[in-house]
Order: structure tokens, then sequence, then C-alpha cells
């Protein structure tokens, strides 16, 4: 049986929506498993700016993992899109063209943290139990 206090999720609900918005479909895939692997099960995906919008405003996940480089607006931009419509949404830009001036964008865009690709679980378990506490963004 899954332990989440093992994994350092103690306090952190399992059950919690997560968007994956990535282009390349190998990663997105290795992203789910990984959240999977983790005891996340309620994980939906997107590969456009377009559709993580779309998704964020029909399914209003707890989590967005978002990648820089997508199709239909780039995701700095469309975390400023999803901001401006859910204020409290808690993003993860994720990216293999990190820059410090592309992680200021993204966090002054909204973002509440910045990976750089490819990472390995251990390096994304604490951000995503940072921005998943109920109190991340109060």
């Amino acid at each position: 049986m899954f332990n989440s206090r093992l994994f350092g999720y103690s306090g952190i609900m399992l059950t919690s929506k997560i968007l994956i918005v990535e282009d390349d479909p190998a990663y997105r895939l290795l992203l789910k498993r990984m959240l999977e692997n983790e005891g996340f099960s309620d994980i939906s995906e997107a590969e456009t700016g377009e559709q993580a919008l779309h998704s964020v405003l029909n399914d209003s996940p707890d989590l967005v993992l978002m990648d820089i480089e997508i199709p239909c607006g780039n995701g700095i931009e469309t975390t400023r899109k999803i901001m401006a419509v859910r204020p409290n949404s808690k993003i993860v830009i994720i990216t293999g063209f990190g820059t410090p001036a592309r992680a200021m964008e993204s966090i002054n865009a909204g973002a509440c943290n910045f990976l750089l690709k490819p990472f390995e679980i251990q390096h994304i378990r604490p951000v995503i139990r940072q921005a998943l506490r109920t109190d991340a963004r109060s």
C-alpha cells in the first residue's frame, strides 16, 4: 500500500487534480508516470496553451505543470491568461530552456515555481509538496 508520509506528502491530498501541459508526448507520459508512482491519480494532460486554458476553466486543477515551449502561445503567456481568470491557480513552469530572466518572467506571470528539465523525482517532489499545501498561495 502507498504510504504518503514515506514520500513526504503528509498533509497533501493525493487526490489533488494535476494538469500536465507539455507538447512532447513522451515527456508528458514520463511526467504522468512519475506522478502516478508518487500516488497521484487524477492527472489530466494538455498539449497546447488553448487546451490548458480550457482545462483550467472546466476542470479547476489544483496544480498545473506547464512547459514554456508549447503550441498556441508559450507557457508564460498561458500562465498569465490562467492567472487572469483563476488567480489562485498554482502553476509550476517546467522547461529545458531556462534562464534567470525566464525564471523571473515566469514568477512575475504568476507561477509559484520554476524547474529545469530534465529533473529527477526528488527534485520535483518538494515543489509539488509546496504547491499543493492548502496555504501555498495564502
